[in-house]
């Protein structure tokens, strides 16, 4: 019976068994860390500079990723006073500066993410987000949040190619 042939199987050929998964393990680690890309960290200080451990923009793979754009003034690293419009713009004009610093402009971006405090704000940050993309635009997503760094009313990222 099947049973008696198993455990009649010389330690041999459940060796050799072994010896094969560990060889495709080994394998396959290899090929993980040969397929690592190598990334470049972007920055300008023509944006608000990263206020924390994370980078303004990563180039990988042919794309460019920023960081969540706020309405900070680069210069004073303060929120820009005008309410949802101004603070629309000025995330948006930061993020130009990051997309240019890596190689890439409004029109190459693929995709943004926009988190907003007010959702009753999003037909005023559709007009000035027009102002910045031709249309169609990049495919994005909205999100109401409860807040934002520093009491900011936006933030906006995006991933464009470069």
């Amino acid at each position: 019976d099947i049973m008696q042939a198993y455990q009649s199987s010389s330690i041999t050929a459940r060796s050799l068994c072994a010896l094969s998964a560990a060889k495709k393990h080994q394998m396959k680690k290899q090929r993980i860390s040969t397929t690592v890309k190598a990334q470049e960290f972007i920055a300008t200080d023509k944006a608000p500079a990263a206020a924390g451990p994370y980078s303004q923009g990563i180039k990988s793979g042919g794309l460019l990723y920023t960081c969540g754009c706020v309405a900070f003034v680069p210069e004073t690293m303060e929120i820009v006073e005008g309410g949802i419009e101004a603070e629309t713009r000025q995330a948006l004009t930061n993020m130009g500066e990051i997309l240019k610093a890596g190689g890439s402009d409004f029109s190459k971006v693929v995709k943004t993410t926009i988190f907003i405090t007010n959702m009753a704000d999003f037909p005023k940050v559709n007009a000035i987000y027009s102002e910045f993309f031709n249309t169609p635009g990049p495919a994005r997503s909205t999100v109401g949040v409860a807040s934002l760094p520093k009491g900011g009313l936006i933030e906006i990222d995006a991933i464009a190619e470069c």
